[in-house]
């Protein structure tokens, strides 16, 4: 499901990442409720998995519990593990999409919600509710349960009880029932999503999902593809403010004069403002405007090692992978910008470069515990971690021609 989605969602990198996350899901689908870690580590144990082996697969953003910050990753055996939106679109084998697209469609529904909302005194914010979201589906032509939502209902109806088959109100209700589960986990889901403010639960009314006008660039989405660039984008907007105030040239006096920071000791004339290319800052936006620095260049590493597997259709990683895809004397990936003579010696270059930022930048980020980033030096290593995507955008073109020329 995840392969679709542009920008990409980044799955877990073995197996044992693979297994946390949908096993994480198929109990939370079983019983309603996240499950604990110990349960979970003891189900992957009995499958010869070590949770720290799974942690460490996922990368961040789609299971929540985990500590980063601590030196095995792992939680206290009580803590609850939960499933992002992104983590349930990156389960195997489309193993979550009923919640994910009735999270699509409760989207829309909110969004509609939002449009014809009248602030009380009592509730300034929409919201919207268990009973009103069903009643809303089920009198809206517009709006329509999603096909996996049909099937899943129909694959978990086909195990009732042989009584219900002949009991047309017990089958209905059954069928209320497997849905009104589908949209609570898809709920909980969203629960979490930049959009939304949270969600509760009460015995009169069910789940409860908050919202504001954030809610409004959702309102003709239809597909998950389109919730993710919608989605993507608002984030964008929305942290990339962030990233240009940490390049943003010095202020100046009004007599035109540059204006120095008292004590700083640094020469403005050597502030240097530069443009990220655009796959770096949707790649780190969200990490670097909250603070993560680690994560952000460590993200922008990511963002390159994932394009050259794109470019040579390869599943290798790291400097091994930039060997091949840029050594030998037919590089896969041509980089240098020079001819004749120099042309070897700057492809050498870049594949070394190449090399370097997965060993020296990427790796270290992506194990164990880090040190404090600086963050002058985090946007220096942006700005290297930008540059080798412009050179990979060089490398597509000729890759292009040459098919052209071929056909």
């Amino acid at each position: 499901m995840r392969e679709s989605l542009k920008p990409r969602i980044e799955g877990p990198s073995g197996d044992a990442g693979q297994r946390m996350l949908d096993l994480v899901f198929r109990r939370f689908r079983q019983s309603g409720e996240w499950p604990e870690f110990d349960r979970i580590d003891r189900a992957l144990y009995t499958k010869d998995v070590k949770s720290e082996d799974a942690v460490g697969q996922i990368p961040d953003g789609l299971l929540i519990g985990p500590d980063r910050n601590r030196w095995n990753h792992l939680p206290s055996p009580e803590t609850r593990l939960e499933l992002t939106l992104a983590g349930a679109i990156a389960c195997s084998e489309n193993l979550a999409r009923p919640e994910v697209e009735c999270a699509v469609l409760l989207t829309r529904l909110a969004a509609a919600v939002e449009r014809s909302w009248s602030p009380t005194s009592e509730r300034r914010d929409p919201f919207l509710q268990e009973g009103r979201a069903l009643k809303l589906l089920r009198g809206s032509d517009s709006l329509r349960w999603p096909e996996s939502v049909l099937e899943f209902i129909k694959r978990e109806g086909g195990v009732m009880p042989k009584s219900f088959l002949d009991d047309y109100s017990a089958k209905t209700d059954r069928v209320e029932l497997i849905r009104a589960g589908v949209l609570a986990r898809a709920v909980a889901l969203l629960s979490r999503e930049p959009q939304f403010k949270g969600s509760g639960f009460g015995e009169e009314y069910g789940w409860e999902l908050r919202f504001d006008r954030e809610i409004r660039p959702f309102a003709q989405v239809a597909t998950l593809g389109d919730y993710w660039r919608i989605r993507c984008d608002g984030l964008l907007l929305k942290n990339v403010a962030g990233m240009v105030a940490a390049v943003a040239p010095p202020p100046v006096h009004e007599a035109g004069e540059l204006q120095e920071p008292d004590g700083s000791g640094v020469d403005s004339r050597w502030s240097v403002e530069c443009a990220l290319h655009e796959t770096i800052v949707e790649a780190v936006a969200d990490r670097y405007a909250t603070g993560h620095f680690a994560d952000a260049v460590q993200k922008a590493f990511q963002a390159v090692e994932y394009r050259v597997q794109n470019l040579i259709d390869s599943g290798e990683v790291g400097a091994k992978l930039m060997g091949n895809a840029f050594g030998g004397a037919s590089p896969r990936l041509m980089v240098a910008r020079a001819e004749g003579a120099s042309q070897t010696s700057e492809q050498e270059g870049f594949r070394d470069l190449f090399r370097g930022a997965m060993a020296g930048l990427r790796n270290p980020r992506a194990h164990g515990p880090h040190y404090a980033e600086e963050e002058a030096e985090v946007l220096e290593m942006l700005a290297f971690a930008s540059l080798l995507m412009r050179r990979l955008d060089l490398a597509e073109g000729t890759l292009g021609a040459e098919g052209s020329s071929v056909e």
